[in-house]
């Protein structure tokens, strides 16, 4: 993965090795959510495996945390539009069981094989 800019005025953490992973540590509120903003384009671009781990908490059913699976976004446009565009992905972490007010860390995973790559824009939590 590299933070860096492959269009102007386009910075992201890109990565194209399959399995390779991206942290992030998130601090959610009341009402857990988390946002991911990535890239989704006509070609070239592959599917990023989401998963969330929150430290310190027993989940709903009481067992010891675990990672859990949110999403599995896709960069791969399927509309046949030839356009790159940002799509916004919003999780209810409540639904997943991740409790409020939780300290979690947020793994990205590319899951698609190389030479796709996966082009992550933005992440935020509430």
């Amino acid at each position: 993965w590299a933070l860096n800019a492959d269009r102007l005025g386009k910075p992201g953490w890109i990565g194209s090795e399959q399995n390779s992973s991206l942290h992030f540590a998130l601090s959610v509120g009341a009402s857990p959510r988390a946002t991911l903003v990535f890239e989704r384009s006509y070609t070239g671009f592959g599917t990023a495996r989401v998963d969330i781990f929150c430290h310190g908490q027993r989940h709903d059913s009481g067992r010891r945390p675990t990672w859990r699976h949110l999403a599995t976004l896709d960069g791969l446009r399927r509309d046949g539009k030839n356009v790159t565009l940002a799509s916004v992905e919003t999780v209810n972490l409540r639904q997943k069981g991740v409790l409020p007010h939780s300290n979690c860390t947020l793994r990205l995973t590319i899951s698609s094989d190389a030479p796709l790559k996966f082009k992550l824009r933005h992440v935020s939590s509430c």
